[in-house]
């Protein structure tokens, strides 16, 4: 991803209130074993390659391109801070803190805490998962309901001014072309393989789709 567009998001995620989500963690921690499975997941190094794989698909490449995420080379990759590593393995004591950080390959120093989760938007080409599964997605729909949503509305609004990457990011995932690719790219026998893997570890990147086109709908229109 490009510089610019990394910080405008980071700005997004400074709006999160981390005191509340640090309670949402912990207490998802201590009793939804599947949301521990999600994160552990999310913290290996199978995780790291299933990213990497995701990433070489023509099909995610060509929906990158269209978002303008391509001006550099720049690799965005999220990782679980050692805090919560070492809580994972806790059994039966409190959970006090959690934390994502997210770097980029431009230096070794990283952005403050924060957030950062990839959602997969809506297709036709759903895959049914079972019932239980959705531990994670529990956990970021509580999430949603604390976001601050009118400082995330007059912050798409000031980006859409003032900035110049931000605006055609944001007319592009709003377009119905997007939604048209999308739909072509959900059909993709690759993309459905890498979505199986993501809900073997609880992970349900269909609900995920879900809570990101509420966000996205909190934004003015194009």
């Amino acid at each position: 991803y490009s510089p610019e567009l990394v910080q405008d998001l980071h700005e997004f995620v400074n709006l999160i209130p981390s005191t509340v989500i640090d309670e949402i963690a912990a207490e998802h921690l201590l009793v939804d074993s599947g949301f521990r499975k999600a994160v552990t997941f999310m913290d290996s190094s199978a995780f790291k390659q299933l990213v990497e794989r995701a990433e070489q698909l023509p099909e995610v490449v060509e929906v990158i391109n269209f978002l303008h995420l391509n001006d550099t080379s720049i690799r965005v990759s999220a990782h679980v801070d050692n805090r919560l590593r070492r809580q994972l393995v806790l059994e039966g004591d409190a959970v006090k803190e959690f934390s994502y950080f997210v770097s980029n390959g431009l230096s070794e120093k990283s952005l403050e805490e924060g957030m950062v989760v990839v959602f997969l938007p809506e297709s036709q080409n759903t895959i049914e998962l079972p019932a239980s599964l959705g531990s994670f997605v529990s956990f970021l729909d509580e999430v949603l309901t604390h976001l601050p949503r009118d400082r995330f509305v007059e912050l798409i609004k000031e980006k859409c001014k003032t900035g110049k990457v931000f605006p055609p990011f944001y007319r592009a995932v709003r377009s119905a072309d997007f939604k048209q690719l999308i739909e072509k790219t959900m059909k993709s026998q690759n993309v459905i393989n890498i979505l199986k893997t993501l809900a073997s570890h609880e992970i349900d990147a269909n609900g995920l789709k879900s809570l990101a086109f509420k966000i996205i709908s909190w934004g003015p229109e194009v």
